[in-house]
């Protein structure tokens, strides 16, 4: 099974970061991020706290 390409986004305020292309945006504009510090914030966003 494959993911859809929207379940690879993953939108918080003003963010977007989308795995299937690296990238993490605000508002669009594309912020750069190193490929190890991107991951962390990815397996941050996959698994939000319960607050």
């Amino acid at each position: 099974m494959t993911e859809s390409p929207a379940a690879r986004r993953h939108r918080f305020g003003a963010f977007e970061a989308d795995a299937s292309t690296g990238e993490l945006r605000r508002q669009g504009i594309r912020i750069r991020l190193n490929a190890q510090p991107f991951q962390v914030l990815l397996a941050l966003l996959k698994r939000p706290a319960s607050c």
